[in-house]
């Protein structure tokens, strides 16, 4: 609930056209916000499962294609079979740009302004997130949906989570850890320039205390993708 609060009172201005004006209490609008969350992540998961029919679909189509140069070959024609290795994920077919990455180790001795880092990426279409430097470059303009879950244990952690397009915060949530395990969720919805950066770190205003985990009951994960691109 804590969580919840936080997040509405960071994002109330963003979300705030999406919450209708009869919801006056603070109970409905947490249950609003709460289904948006859960709206995205369903489209989020959709989004995946496309991608990997399509890579299905590539690989299919590659096969053939060798087998048809292999015949044409062997009857004594010229021709070749074209076998197009690039994948659909790096070009036009692909039309909405979207990443989800997860951290596939805890992350220690934190320290504010650090980068967040998100080592393994699930779903990268346009491989425009980097699991590197955590960073993903906006291959077209458009407005983005963001989310992020962020995990901590122990009792008494306290950390402060910004998402930063190039140098500029534009979505923000705190978790203070003060029973068990503690998750943090933030989600925002800003509008890029193609080149841009996208990326998570920790606030630069206080010092965190604590480990950022992810394990088999938790993920602490960074997703993004394009409600309505230009290009």
């Amino acid at each position: 609930m804590v969580v919840l609060l936080c997040l509405l009172l960071c994002f109330g201005p963003v979300l705030s056209f999406l919450i209708p004006e009869s919801c006056d209490t603070m109970d409905c609008k947490l249950d609003h916000v709460m289904h948006i969350v859960f709206k995205q992540q369903g489209i989020l998961d959709q989004q995946s499962r496309q991608i990997v029919a399509l890579e299905k679909q590539l690989s299919t189509m590659s096969c053939t294609k060798d087998n048809t140069g292999q015949n044409q070959t062997e009857s004594g024609t010229t021709t070749k079979g074209v076998h197009n290795t690039q994948s659909l994920l790096s070009g036009p077919q692909t039309t909405i740009p979207s990443f989800y990455a997860v951290k596939s180790r805890d992350q220690r001795d934190l320290a504010k302004g650090e980068r967040i880092m998100f080592e393994t990426a699930i779903t990268n279409a346009f491989k425009a997130y980097d699991i590197y430097s955590g960073v993903f470059k906006v291959p077209l303009k458009g407005a983005y949906a963001f989310t992020w879950t962020i995990a901590m244990n122990n009792i008494d952690n306290h950390a402060c989570f910004s998402l930063f397009v190039n140098d500029v915060v534009v979505g923000q949530t705190y978790l203070w850890n003060n029973g068990s395990d503690a998750v943090s969720t933030g989600f925002s919805v800003v509008e890029v320039n193609s080149g841009d950066d996208v990326y998570m770190s920790l606030c630069n205003v206080s010092q965190p205390l604590g480990e950022i985990i992810s394990d088999i009951y938790r993920k602490t994960s960074f997703a993004g993708w394009c409600i309505a691109c230009v290009g």
